[in-house]
């Protein structure tokens, strides 16, 4: 994209008073112009007019290097159209993105009267991306000189000068040095930027920071560099008694109190000032006076170091730093003042800093940490073994006092004897030397030993498991503890385990060191069926029931009913319910694993049920033609007989065919007759009905 100045664009708006009609276009940066890509939504060209006291038509002509369509979109057709009391149109324009580089384009809308002549014309650029274009091109002045820089196209600049931030299209600032000034650039959400550098054609460069430092009584150095051609006047100021020049660039200051030092420098070319401020400071002697003041010191003791007060100011940039090898800091070392505990004979240096001027003091303080010398400090025992301590240095000491009491013979003498279960630190505290003094002791027990426990199973729920502790033999007692133990004081327990079971034992040696272990012993799952009869409830005995045990095949299945063991050894049987009242059928179920499950059902059984008429008629209608028992349960008739009223035998059978009223082959008179019918039960037992039966002819 080329840059160029678009002051041309600048011309809106354009009036022809005589047609009263007005075209102004301005984007939300106040430009003349388009970028594609930054808006999302159009800016607007306004159309205005002052009489709106008619109604009026403009034809509107779009001409210019941009498509309509393909560069830009325009919110109007090919004529403006005012109502009466309409002032203004707005029209909206909308710049196309297309991610091409092209030259800039350009639309031209003319406004025509109606005989086609030319009322207003608007030039609109379209930019492909956001520009920067920096007025003047380039700068060279003279150190002290204004700039003024400027930016073309309208939009919201942010200028960076040096560490300043200026927004504004303009701005102008004095070149006190050589620098790039950058521009940054912004239209909705484009973004733009450009830069230029600022050159001096001559100019004076310090080759110290501008503001100086010296202690009082100490000399600083100054040199410069010239920008441009060195060849000239020098001229430094104040030349008093402060200043030895070495050479027309350098020279040495020894102020007594803080001064601004100028160069008045003067070539063909430019006249040029500069300055640098050499600052002034001293420091007194700092000494440290220590509360309290002793010769000695223990170890704990708080102490504060004083320095000598100076008055913030006169000083106000002096900083304080203190040192030290050992202590424990109370106040921050970063203060006049620092404060403390003891802890070891230590330096403690203080140094004051000012800007250029230092100054240190120390002091020394002697701590005495007296020796506490135990005959052992740390030792590894079994449970409760005796460990007897020495205090060997007993004689230095005017107190002595051990801690904690328990597991130690005696916590006022030299040499105790600890008896511990569990590791435990004892500490000695007591006065020597007139300091207090420690000493510890750490009594550790030796871990544990792993016991090995045997077996490691799965067994069924209550089934006895016989445990055992492989390293029994170099345990003095064993001692076991879990669920369903026959013993615990013993080598050998069974276990009865419920469910899956955590077996513990802990084991004594002769030297008082003990062992532990543990095996977990796991169970299987115990089947337990849940037997459903169909049908269930109170049953006619003799009926035939299918049971089912709700588990799945894999298993050993035994049935049985009140207690006798019947046939079948699936998952699901049938069965015969076999007697009045209640019936009990079980099934014993034994997992692959081994373990036994049982579940039962209980059935009613009923007595069975059959029919016997009081009456038949048999005449050939096949309508209640023959006497006979019905029979509903499982049961069989084993004997029916039929009488007349004499008591002779009239009929004689075992089958279902019944009398059908005939004797000796001849039909029988209507009549009472007797009649007896043995059944037999389901379990061989034999039952006699008798009554009457009325024949009809």
């Amino acid at each position: 994209m080329k840059k160029c100045i678009l002051g041309f664009l600048l011309i809106l708006p354009i009036l022809l008073q005589a047609q009263d009609i007005e075209a102004t276009f301005e984007n939300s940066a106040g430009g003349a112009f388009l970028v594609e890509g930054c808006m999302e939504m159009a800016d607007t060209i306004t159309f205005s007019r002052s009489d709106a006291s008619r109604g009026q038509t403009f034809e509107l002509q779009v001409l210019g290097s941009a498509t309509a369509g393909a560069d830009f979109t325009l919110g109007i057709a090919d004529s403006l159209v005012f109502d009466v009391g309409q002032r203004d149109i707005k029209v909206p324009v909308f710049a196309i993105p297309d991610n091409d580089q092209e030259d800039r384009e350009t639309i031209v809308l003319n406004i025509l009267d109606s005989n086609g002549n030319v009322l207003e014309t608007v030039s609109i650029l379209i930019l492909d991306e956001l520009e920067v274009v920096i007025e003047p091109e380039s700068v060279e002045v003279c150190q002290g000189e204004s700039v003024t820089l400027s930016t073309v196209i309208p939009a919201v600049y942010q200028w960076i000068i040096g560490s300043d931030t200026v927004e504004a299209m303009e701005v102008t600032f004095v070149a006190s040095e050589e620098m790039t000034v950058h521009v940054n650039a912004q239209i909705g959400s484009c973004t733009a930027s450009d830069e230029i550098d600022i050159q001096l054609r001559t100019g004076i460069t310090f080759n110290v920071d501008d503001t100086t430092y010296v202690c009082l009584g100490e000399s600083a150095t100054i040199t410069v560099d010239i920008i441009g051609n060195p060849a000239g006047d020098y001229v430094w100021t104040p030349m008093d008694s402060s200043v030895n020049i070495q050479a027309d660039q350098s020279i040495v200051v020894t102020p007594e109190v803080t001064t601004t030092y100028y160069l008045m420098f003067t070539n063909s070319d430019c006249a040029v000032t500069d300055s640098v401020v050499v600052r002034v400071d001293s420091l007194p002697p700092l000494p440290i006076a220590v509360i309290p003041e002793k010769e000695t010191y223990c170890p704990g003791e708080k102490v504060t170091l004083i320095s000598k007060y100076l008055y913030p100011p006169d000083f106000p940039d002096v900083k304080f730093e203190w040192a030290y090898t050992a202590g424990t800091p109370i106040s921050p070392d970063t203060l006049e003042n620092f404060v403390f505990t003891t802890e070891d004979t230590s330096y403690y240096r203080l140094k004051a800093i000012n800007n250029a001027c230092e100054v240190e003091d120390s002091v020394l303080l002697n701590v005495i940490n007296p020796p506490v010398n135990l005959s052992l400090n740390d030792t590894t025992v079994c449970p409760l073994q005796p460990v007897k301590v020495v205090l060997l240095n007993a004689e230095d000491f005017d107190e002595i006092m051990w801690s904690p009491e328990m597991g130690i013979s005696c916590t006022e003498c030299a040499d105790p004897t600890i008896r511990v279960p569990e590791s435990t630190t004892f500490t000695l505290m007591g006065m020597s030397m007139g300091c207090p003094a420690s000493g510890s002791v750490n009594v550790n027990i030796f871990p544990p030993d792993f016991i090995p426990v045997v077996p490691d199973t799965t067994v069924c729920p209550g089934e006895p498991v016989r445990l055992s502790a492989v390293t029994a033999n170099l345990y003095e007692e064993l001692e076991w503890s879990g669920q369903n133990l026959d013993c615990e004081k013993c080598d050998n327990p069974t276990a009865t385990p419920g469910e899956a079971s955590t077996y513990q034992v802990f084991g004594t040696k002769p030297d008082g060191c003990i062992g532990q272990g543990g095996v977990l012993i796991r169970t299987f799952s115990i089947p337990r069926p849940t037997v459903i009869a169909t049908p269930d409830g109170a049953v006619e005995i003799g009926t035939i029931i299918t049971l089912e045990s709700g588990i799945e095949a894999g298993s050993t299945f035994t049935w049985f009913v009140n207690g006798q063991q019947i046939q079948g050894n699936e998952t699901s049987i049938q069965a015969v319910l076999p007697s009045e009242g209640d019936n009990t059928f079980k099934v014993e179920v034994i997992s692959p694993e081994g373990c036994m499950g049982m579940g039962e059902i209980k059935i009613t059984g009923n007595p069975p049920k059959y029919e016997i008429p009081n009456a038949f008629t048999p005449n050939g209608d096949e309508l209640n033609d023959t006497f006979k028992v019905l029979i509903f349960g499982n049961f069989k008739l084993s004997e029916f007989k039929i009488f007349n009223r004499w008591g002779q035998l009239v009929f004689e059978g075992t089958g279902e065919n019944g009398w059908d009223g005939r004797h000796d082959g001849k039909a029988a008179p209507s009549d009472v007759y007797a009649y007896q019918a043995v059944l037999e039960l389901l379990d061989g037992s034999l039952k006699t009905v008798r009554g009457e039966v009325t024949l009809i002819r």
